[in-house]
């Protein structure tokens, strides 16, 4: 999904790819937070459990930044404050469908 959201020039974060070796990798995501307008959650089992993606996202609600779910796995239950969020199903057969929708999304935020 990064590969291809790259290619339509949409510019894409990822910690894997943007923090090097002996930076503070907490402070690096914090200030991708900050720059950041969009936020792509991409939500699976093991991100709804972690502190970390936790804080990501409710920094986007305080913010009040748009937050577009992308559900990659399903999830026993939604987090309280995402369930209100429609979400963009990639767990679904046709996928290319799922990212049509999601670019069409995205094209509403750019700007």
């Amino acid at each position: 999904m990064v590969a291809d959201l790259a290619k339509e020039s949409h510019k894409v974060w990822i910690d894997q790819h943007y923090i090097e070796g002996g930076n503070d990798w907490l402070d690096a995501i914090g200030e991708a937070l900050q720059v950041c307008k969009t936020l792509l959650l991409v939500i699976s089992p093991e991100a709804l459990n972690s502190r970390f993606v936790k804080m990501e996202y409710k920094y986007f609600f305080m913010q009040d930044k748009p937050i577009i779910p992308v559900l990659h796995r399903q999830v026993v239950q939604m987090p309280f404050e995402l369930a209100t969020l429609q979400f963009v199903d990639f767990t679904q057969e046709d996928q290319a469908k799922s990212y049509s929708t999601l670019l069409r999304i995205l094209s509403r935020y750019q700007g």
